[in-house]
């Protein structure tokens, strides 16, 4: 048994095949083959990296064409807000000048009141030391 199972792996290892030479013809066949193949991978490549250039440009174009679009919604936005800003200035100037308006126009007036007062408080004094000298002057000649 052991000697028919060696016998028929052996005459299965030397098949016909394992001697067999390549023949000139044979290697050119192989040659051909192997261009060929190697004309379609390129063709086969070309073809892809196209298809990839292709579809990245459309990629590239849709994110430029968002960020266009994301560039006009901010500029509009700092627009909006460089108005508010502005007006709010003007607001907040205006209130600055009624509040200097509010308060100083009664300091100056209370200022010129006061003055106005001292002038009369001395005339007052002025005309009170003139009658007391003149009733001085009336007691001293009896």
């Amino acid at each position: 048994m052991k000697l028919i199972t060696v016998l028929i792996v052996s005459i299965l290892l030397m098949s016909s095949q394992v001697f067999a030479e390549l023949s000139v013809s044979d290697l050119e066949k192989i040659r051909e083959i192997v261009k060929e193949s190697e004309t379609r991978t390129k063709d086969i490549i070309t073809s892809s990296e196209t298809r990839m250039k292709e579809y990245v440009s459309g990629e590239i174009d849709k994110i430029n064409t968002k960020i266009t679009e994301m560039d006009k919604r901010l500029t509009n936005q700092i627009n909006s807000v460089d108005t508010q800003v502005g007006r709010n200035y003007n607001l907040i100037l205006g209130f600055i000048a009624l509040i200097i308006f509010a308060v100083g126009i009664p300091q100056i007036i209370t200022a010129l009141q006061g003055r106005k007062l001292r002038e009369q408080e001395e005339k007052y004094e002025e005309l009170k030391q003139e009658i007391e000298t003149l009733k001085q002057q009336l007691i001293v000649r009896p």
